[in-house]
């Protein structure tokens, strides 16, 4: 979806109808200049898992509803700051 965008550095999935949201896999592959990623109200977060995170840069922050921390906090690279609303 958003491979190799360069230009992408923040992304507010909270928005995003994400109901029939099946395949994430490498969706940030390439958007090196990406820093911070919101999914506090993203329905299927589920669908995020490893999928989501694989090719995500180096460093970032990915911002979470309280309900949503647990489970990002299992999947999100280490080095990604984790800011819970």
């Amino acid at each position: 979806m958003f491979k190799n965008c360069k230009s992408l550095t923040s992304i507010d999935l909270s928005t995003l109808y994400n109901d029939g949201v099946q395949y994430t896999e490498g969706m940030f592959s390439g958007c090196s200049n990406l820093e911070t990623i919101k999914i506090d109200k993203f329905k299927n977060v589920k669908v995020l898992a490893n999928d989501l995170m694989h090719g995500l840069p180096e460093n970032g922050k990915i911002i979470v509803s309280k309900e949503l921390e647990d489970y990002i906090r299992k999947i999100v690279p280490r080095n990604w700051a984790i800011e819970v609303e």
